[in-house]
Protein backbone atom coordinates (compact mmCIF):
# COMPACT_ATOMS: atom_id res chain seq x y z
CA UNK A 1 0.00 0.00 0.00
CA UNK A 2 3.01 2.37 0.90
CA UNK A 3 4.40 1.79 -2.75
CA UNK A 4 1.24 2.57 -4.52
CA UNK A 5 0.89 5.56 -2.31
CA UNK A 6 3.78 6.84 -2.03
CA UNK A 7 6.11 6.17 -5.95
CA UNK A 8 3.20 7.53 -8.05
CA UNK A 9 3.65 10.73 -6.44
CA UNK A 10 7.30 11.08 -7.85
CA UNK A 11 6.76 9.15 -11.10
CA UNK A 12 5.07 12.23 -13.50
CA UNK A 13 7.39 12.16 -16.34
CA UNK A 14 4.58 10.51 -18.79
CA UNK A 15 2.38 13.45 -18.81
CA UNK A 16 5.77 15.42 -19.87
CA UNK A 17 7.30 12.97 -22.46
CA UNK A 18 5.55 14.82 -25.55
CA UNK A 19 6.81 18.75 -24.46
CA UNK A 20 9.73 17.37 -23.52
CA UNK A 21 10.75 15.85 -26.72
CA UNK A 22 9.12 18.97 -28.61
CA UNK A 23 11.74 20.79 -26.89
CA UNK A 24 15.08 18.67 -28.57
CA UNK A 25 13.20 19.49 -32.04
CA UNK A 26 11.97 16.03 -31.92
CA UNK A 27 9.31 15.46 -34.83
CA UNK A 28 6.34 13.75 -34.35
CA UNK A 29 7.25 10.41 -36.11
CA UNK A 30 10.86 10.78 -34.21
CA UNK A 31 8.49 11.33 -31.04
CA UNK A 32 6.17 8.16 -31.77
CA UNK A 33 9.04 5.62 -32.36
CA UNK A 34 10.16 6.43 -29.27
CA UNK A 35 7.13 5.56 -27.26
CA UNK A 36 6.54 2.49 -29.55
CA UNK A 37 10.23 1.21 -28.54
CA UNK A 38 9.08 0.30 -25.43
CA UNK A 39 6.14 -1.94 -26.26
CA UNK A 40 8.36 -3.41 -29.12
CA UNK A 41 10.97 -4.25 -26.32
CA UNK A 42 7.85 -5.58 -24.30
CA UNK A 43 6.65 -7.98 -26.83
CA UNK A 44 9.91 -9.50 -27.39
CA UNK A 45 11.29 -9.97 -23.71
CA UNK A 46 7.45 -11.04 -21.86
CA UNK A 47 7.82 -14.83 -22.08
CA UNK A 48 11.54 -14.76 -21.34
CA UNK A 49 11.43 -12.59 -18.41
CA UNK A 50 8.22 -14.12 -17.25
CA UNK A 51 10.26 -16.92 -17.27
CA UNK A 52 12.88 -15.64 -14.69
CA UNK A 53 10.37 -14.72 -12.25
CA UNK A 54 9.27 -17.92 -11.94
CA UNK A 55 12.75 -19.53 -11.69
CA UNK A 56 14.09 -17.05 -9.28
CA UNK A 57 10.94 -15.30 -7.85
CA UNK A 58 8.29 -12.86 -8.21
CA UNK A 59 10.46 -10.40 -5.75
CA UNK A 60 13.65 -10.24 -7.40
CA UNK A 61 12.33 -9.97 -10.55
CA UNK A 62 10.40 -6.73 -9.27
CA UNK A 63 13.29 -5.46 -7.55
CA UNK A 64 15.29 -6.04 -10.79
CA UNK A 65 12.77 -4.55 -13.00
CA UNK A 66 12.31 -1.15 -10.59
CA UNK A 67 16.12 -0.71 -10.49
CA UNK A 68 16.06 -0.99 -13.95
CA UNK A 69 14.06 1.73 -14.60
CA UNK A 70 15.13 3.85 -11.98
CA UNK A 71 18.72 3.90 -13.48
CA UNK A 72 17.79 4.25 -17.35
CA UNK A 73 15.15 7.06 -16.44
CA UNK A 74 18.35 9.08 -14.71
CA UNK A 75 20.48 8.49 -17.29
CA UNK A 76 17.87 10.03 -19.67
CA UNK A 77 18.70 13.46 -17.61
CA UNK A 78 21.84 13.13 -18.84
CA UNK A 79 21.49 12.58 -22.56
CA UNK A 80 19.51 14.61 -25.73
CA UNK A 81 20.76 12.73 -28.48
CA UNK A 82 18.03 10.71 -30.51
CA UNK A 83 20.21 7.70 -30.49
CA UNK A 84 20.82 7.32 -26.95
CA UNK A 85 17.02 8.21 -26.52
CA UNK A 86 16.16 5.56 -28.71
CA UNK A 87 18.50 2.89 -26.78
CA UNK A 88 17.00 3.84 -23.33
CA UNK A 89 13.56 3.36 -24.28
CA UNK A 90 14.01 -0.15 -25.72
CA UNK A 91 15.85 -1.35 -22.52
CA UNK A 92 13.08 0.82 -20.36
CA UNK A 93 10.69 -1.63 -22.23
CA UNK A 94 12.77 -4.85 -21.02
CA UNK A 95 13.13 -3.75 -17.59
CA UNK A 96 9.58 -3.65 -17.45
CA UNK A 97 8.70 -6.74 -18.84
CA UNK A 98 10.45 -8.12 -15.54
CA UNK A 99 7.53 -6.72 -13.09
CA UNK A 100 4.58 -7.47 -15.57
CA UNK A 101 2.77 -9.95 -13.95
CA UNK A 102 5.72 -11.28 -11.46
CA UNK A 103 4.15 -8.06 -9.15
CA UNK A 104 0.07 -9.04 -9.30
CA UNK A 105 2.02 -13.00 -8.63
CA UNK A 106 4.00 -11.76 -5.75
CA UNK A 107 0.60 -10.29 -4.24
CA UNK A 108 -1.54 -12.86 -4.88
CA UNK A 109 1.35 -15.21 -3.23
CA UNK A 110 1.22 -13.53 0.08
CA UNK A 111 -2.95 -13.12 0.46
CA UNK A 112 -3.29 -16.28 -1.04
CA UNK A 113 -5.41 -17.59 -4.17
CA UNK A 114 -8.15 -19.20 -2.87
CA UNK A 115 -9.25 -16.06 -0.24
CA UNK A 116 -11.22 -14.72 -2.86
CA UNK A 117 -12.45 -11.86 -0.71
CA UNK A 118 -9.20 -10.52 0.21
CA UNK A 119 -7.56 -10.30 -2.99
CA UNK A 120 -10.99 -8.15 -3.94
CA UNK A 121 -10.32 -6.02 -1.43
CA UNK A 122 -6.58 -5.65 -1.34
CA UNK A 123 -6.27 -4.71 -5.24
CA UNK A 124 -9.52 -1.98 -4.36
CA UNK A 125 -7.59 -0.59 -2.15
CA UNK A 126 -4.11 -0.76 -3.77
CA UNK A 127 -5.50 1.00 -6.84
CA UNK A 128 -7.19 3.83 -4.58
CA UNK A 129 -3.80 4.26 -3.10
CA UNK A 130 -2.47 4.70 -6.16
CA UNK A 131 -4.91 7.29 -7.83
CA UNK A 132 -4.88 9.24 -5.14
CA UNK A 133 -0.89 9.07 -5.50
CA UNK A 134 -1.44 10.01 -9.14
CA UNK A 135 -3.70 13.10 -8.41
CA UNK A 136 -1.05 14.32 -5.77
CA UNK A 137 1.87 13.61 -9.08
CA UNK A 138 0.21 15.67 -11.59
CA UNK A 139 0.05 18.81 -9.11
CA UNK A 140 3.62 18.28 -8.62
CA UNK A 141 4.51 17.41 -11.77
CA UNK A 142 3.21 20.64 -12.75
CA UNK A 143 4.58 22.81 -10.09
CA UNK A 144 8.16 21.40 -10.33
CA UNK A 145 8.41 21.72 -14.37
CA UNK A 146 7.63 25.61 -14.21
CA UNK A 147 9.85 26.20 -11.81
CA UNK A 148 12.84 23.87 -13.33
CA UNK A 149 13.41 22.67 -16.41
CA UNK A 150 11.44 19.94 -18.46
CA UNK A 151 14.56 17.71 -17.72
CA UNK A 152 13.57 17.59 -14.19
CA UNK A 153 11.48 14.71 -14.66
CA UNK A 154 13.79 12.12 -15.25
CA UNK A 155 15.34 12.58 -11.63
CA UNK A 156 11.96 12.47 -10.23
CA UNK A 157 11.08 9.53 -12.10
CA UNK A 158 14.72 8.21 -10.82
CA UNK A 159 13.63 9.05 -7.32
CA UNK A 160 10.07 7.06 -7.01
CA UNK A 161 11.41 3.66 -8.24
CA UNK A 162 14.12 4.33 -5.75
CA UNK A 163 11.47 5.21 -3.01
CA UNK A 164 9.76 2.07 -4.60
CA UNK A 165 12.53 -0.33 -4.24
CA UNK A 166 13.29 1.15 -0.44
CA UNK A 167 9.80 -0.02 0.13
CA UNK A 168 9.79 -3.18 -1.99
CA UNK A 169 13.10 -4.81 -0.33
CA UNK A 170 11.10 -4.93 3.23
CA UNK A 171 8.02 -6.41 1.77
CA UNK A 172 8.07 -10.45 2.67
CA UNK A 173 7.87 -13.36 -0.35
CA UNK A 174 6.00 -16.55 -0.21
CA UNK A 175 7.18 -17.86 -3.26
CA UNK A 176 7.18 -21.75 -4.31
CA UNK A 177 9.66 -22.73 -7.07
CA UNK A 178 7.49 -24.51 -9.85
CA UNK A 179 8.56 -28.11 -11.03
CA UNK A 180 10.89 -25.89 -14.23
CA UNK A 181 13.84 -24.84 -12.20
CA UNK A 182 15.70 -22.79 -15.18
CA UNK A 183 14.37 -19.49 -17.70
CA UNK A 184 14.75 -22.42 -20.66
CA UNK A 185 12.09 -25.00 -19.16
CA UNK A 186 9.99 -21.67 -18.17
CA UNK A 187 10.50 -20.71 -21.99
CA UNK A 188 9.43 -23.70 -22.99
CA UNK A 189 6.39 -24.22 -20.91
CA UNK A 190 4.78 -20.64 -22.28
CA UNK A 191 5.60 -21.90 -25.40
CA UNK A 192 3.60 -24.84 -25.28
CA UNK A 193 0.73 -23.02 -23.75
CA UNK A 194 0.78 -21.01 -26.83
CA UNK A 195 0.79 -23.70 -29.02
CA UNK A 196 -2.43 -25.02 -27.41
CA UNK A 197 -3.84 -22.14 -26.89
CA UNK A 198 -3.26 -21.43 -31.05
CA UNK A 199 -4.54 -25.30 -31.55
CA UNK A 200 -7.80 -24.62 -29.39
CA UNK A 201 -8.62 -21.04 -31.35
CA UNK A 202 -8.39 -22.73 -34.79
CA UNK A 203 -10.83 -25.47 -33.87
CA UNK A 204 -13.38 -22.93 -31.97
CA UNK A 205 -14.32 -20.26 -34.39
CA UNK A 206 -16.01 -18.14 -32.23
Amino acid sequence: YLDALLSPMLFFAPAFFIPYFMSLNFSFFQIGVLLALPFLASLIFEIPTGAFADAYGRKLSVLVSVASIGIIFTSIYFVSTYTSLAILHFLFGIAGTFSTGAREAWQMDLIGKRNQERVHSFFTKYQSFDSFGLIVSGILGAYLVSKFDFRIIWLFGGASCLVSLLLLILAKEKFVKPQHTSIADGYRAIKNNMRDSIRYSKSHPV
